[in-house]
């Protein structure tokens, strides 16, 4: 079976100069299943999310969720990522779905894990805790 590169990268196509809501290519991959997304958020946000992986875990049963949109014709797309312990197989994951709510044969919908290394989690929240997309169009995850 072909292995994929292990990744979360967020990539910067577009900022709203008005109000400057970011137009991000999300990219995730467990090394089997991968999924791409576009998807507009505010930096706040998605620094939000990084300040709260930088103190990830308190505990076994500490979770850190970023969810933006819905499944359904309402949004443009649905992104859910959060953070766990998986007591299955003791290590602690970062749990994704995406749905691009596109009709007939563009539809695409996922549901994935990525292990990592609490450490490595916390690493990547200081990337996006201290991101300004003006100056780094892409910020890639790779070490796990």
């Amino acid at each position: 079976m072909l292995k994929m590169k292990k990744m979360i990268r967020l990539k910067i196509l577009d900022i709203d100069d008005s109000d400057e809501l970011l137009k991000i290519e999300i990219h995730l991959n467990n090394g089997l299943f991968a999924s791409t997304l576009e998807i507009y958020d505010y930096i706040e946000s998605i620094q939000k999310f990084g300040i709260e992986l930088t103190e990830f875990p308190n505990s076994k049963s500490d979770e850190v969720i970023y969810e933006i949109g819905e499944k359904g014709e309402k949004w443009a797309f649905y992104l859910f990522l959060k953070a766990c312990y998986k007591s299955d197989n003791n290590s602690f994951v970062i749990k994704t779905k995406t749905c691009n709510n596109e009709f007939n044969d563009s539809f695409a919908e996922s549901e994935f894990e990525i292990i990592a290394e609490t450490s490595s989690i916390n690493r990547f929240g200081e990337s996006l805790k201290n991101w300004n997309p003006k100056d780094k169009k892409t910020i890639e995850w790779n070490e796990f």
